[in-house]
């Protein structure tokens, strides 16, 4: 964005001895700058050569516009780059110390121009840090009142009336949107019952109705593969995550598929030696029931089944 969809109430010509901050735009009185940020396009401009007036002893010089931060932006900064020094993974990943601090105090920009928490550098983890950048540092880079100055137009040094003052809408949004994906990554996908293709409404093996909406494989197979004793049919529809890496496991959606997804659940682990089976695992599919909360509550083990297994 720019200032010039930018009110003008929200801007208003710098203070004789202040200096923009970069980021949410305030005047800074210049003897208390935190430190003087080059911002936009270089100016180009004539500086003269040994003294001399003459127009052929002029060099093209390029200046730029100088901002600072405020006192609660550069305590962003400072706290960006503590998370950097205690995540060099999130460094790797970006590729530069300076970098990496730049992403980030962009990304904790963000937070602050929405006036979200911002992050406890004593607690907060690497992969909150690489989520936070992921989602929020371009947003957060894009509402920096830096980013909206460019060229001739930020030498001007206009400064904003109160912090963020120079977000519109569009701003916002993005800073919005950004922010509901962020806490959503943290939450992880929503669950969700398979797709409404006209499939069964829950995994065909275990019958667990809802599940992380990424997770559900289609497999097509028939009711013998199922457990089916009757005529073997064809069937289309959906397994679990869980049920499907078994499947995979085993090699085949079969009885083999069934029983290592069940002794999973369970948390019995895979022992050829093991004389106890669970043979005649039959899937939800076959039972008629509908869609339950957890996986494999089809299933009652007898007491002697459990005891083979080792389970209470």
């Amino acid at each position: 964005m720019t200032t010039d969809t930018t009110t003008a109430s929200a801007v208003a010509p710098t203070p004789d001895g202040h200096l923009p901050c970069a980021a949410c735009g305030v005047a800074v009185p210049a003897d208390d700058a935190y430190e003087r940020i080059p911002v936009g396009e270089p100016i180009l401009g004539a500086k003269q050569v040994g003294g001399s007036d003459r127009a052929e002893d002029a060099m093209t010089v390029r200046t730029y516009a100088q901002m600072t931060r405020c006192s609660s932006c550069a305590d962003r900064l400072a706290l960006a780059r503590l998370l950097v020094d205690a995540h060099p993974a999130v460094t790797r990943r970006i590729g530069s110390p300076a970098v990496a601090t730049e992403r980030v105090t962009a990304a904790l920009d963000g937070l602050a121009a929405l006036g979200a928490p911002l992050p406890d550098a004593a607690t907060t983890t690497g992969t909150k840090v690489a989520r936070l950048v992921h989602r929020l540092a371009l947003p957060g880079a894009i509402a920096q009142w830096a980013s909206h100055q460019r060229g001739e137009k930020a030498a001007a040094a206009e400064v904003t009336t109160a912090p963020w003052a120079h977000l519109d809408d569009e701003d916002q949004t993005a800073l919005r949107d950004a922010y509901a994906a962020l806490l959503s990554d943290a939450i992880g996908p929503r669950p969700t019952p398979p797709p409404d293709d006209g499939s069964p409404r829950g995994c065909l093996f275990c019958g667990v109705g809802q599940q992380p909406s990424n997770a559900w494989e289609q497999v097509n197979t028939r009711t013998r593969a199922l457990g089916s004793t009757g005529k073997d049919e064809r069937v289309s529809g959906y397994l679990c995550g869980a049920c499907a890496d078994e499947a995979a496991k085993a090699g085949a959606i079969g009885p083999t598929a069934r029983e290592r997804s069940l002794l999973a659940h369970l948390g019995v682990g895979i022992n050829p030696l093991n004389p106890a089976h669970l043979d005649g695992v039959s899937a939800w599919y076959l039972t008629g029931r509908p869609p339950s909360r957890t996986r494999w509550a089809h299933v009652a083990l007898d007491d002697e089944t459990r005891d083979a297994l080792g389970i209470d």
